[in-house]
């Protein structure tokens, strides 16, 4: 994934921000509260949305009714651009922040989509598993946070986890779950082979030993081929004996 630019209005401590990135290494550089990790949260926000610590309360910036965040990036070198926003809306008397539509642009085409639908876009484009991400769950936030990048400090989270909880953010982050499925897969098949292969086996051995029994069924079919040739030539002795003996009376 390559960023390209990022639009962006009222997030976080960002009043307004248009920045083109360029195709070398980015970094980001600047005092506290400069709008460092701001920049960061809006690029998440574009991608998935509210969730997690990404809530719409959190990411509108103070004072403000509406934001905006648009993201044009590059994956496979196919060129999309997602647009999000927040605004604030009154329910029940209490002012609350929603998300309304958002659009996507692909193939030059801009098209119109709900905030699930849009994440369902991003977790297809980016590989990751819609089924299993495409709730509001904060776990493809958290998944992408470790495999593009590591905000400040939280690699200690990875780091000092639990062993358990440890294995599956990884897990995830290598796709190790593909591995696992793909070598499930392929014990199924061997035991399905061994089971093809004990068949055959009980085959073969309920027709015997071919390898012995082939040299004595030559040995027999030979015996009877000698055999055959001395019957028949007893038979022509005795024919011609029979027929010398007729002879000899006829003309005695």
């Amino acid at each position: 994934m390559k960023l390209q630019s990022l639009k962006v209005q009222n997030i976080r401590s960002i009043k307004n921000l248009d920045l083109e990135f360029p195709d070398s290494t980015v970094l980001f550089y600047g005092d506290i509260g400069s709008g460092k990790t701001s920049a960061l949260k809006a690029v998440e926000f574009a991608l998935f949305g509210t969730m997690g610590d990404l809530s719409g309360d959190s990411l509108l910036r103070r004072g403000e009714r509406k934001a905006v965040a648009e993201l044009t990036f590059v994956v496979d070198q196919n060129l999309y651009t997602i647009h999000r926003e927040l605004k604030t809306v009154i329910q029940k008397g209490e002012q609350k922040v929603t998300q309304p539509k958002g659009w996507f642009v692909e193939n030059d085409v801009k098209t119109s989509y709900t905030t699930t639908e849009l994440r369902s876009k991003i977790l297809e484009i980016l590989n990751y598993s819609i089924s299993k991400y495409k709730s509001s769950s904060k776990k493809c936030i958290d998944i992408f946070r470790y495999s593009v990048y590591t905000p400040q400090e939280e690699i200690k989270a990875i780091l000092l986890a639990d062993p358990s909880e440890r294995f599956e953010i990884l897990k995830d982050v290598l796709e190790i779950e593909k591995y696992e499925h793909t070598l499930n897969n392929l014990e199924k098949i061997k035991k399905h082979l061994n089971k093809d292969i004990s068949n055959l086996e009980r085959d073969i051995k309920s027709q015997g030993s071919p390898e012995e029994e082939i040299p004595k069924k030559e040995g027999e079919i030979s015996e009877n081929k000698t055999e055959i040739k001395t019957k028949a030539i007893i038979r022509v002795f005795k024919t011609i004996l029979t027929n010398s003996q007729a002879f000899f009376l006829f003309f005695k």
